[in-house]
């Protein structure tokens, strides 16, 4: 894990050292580092959608 950064990025910032990373984030000009999907969530988002779909079908 990063340390708490002492001062906010620009966007141009954050795009520059992070713009290839998608696991981070910026909010607010703080850093955001965003947990990792595992496969459960992977279920939830399908499942969900299916339902979402079947619904809309009704």
């Amino acid at each position: 894990m990063f340390p708490a950064l002492t001062k906010l990025l620009t966007c141009g910032e954050f795009i520059f050292q992070y713009g290839n990373n998608p696991r981070y984030e910026l909010a607010d000009g703080e850093l955001i580092d965003m947990e990792r999907t595992g496969p459960h969530e992977a279920v939830g988002g399908k499942l969900a959608t299916k339902l979402g779909i079947a619904i809309t079908h009704v």
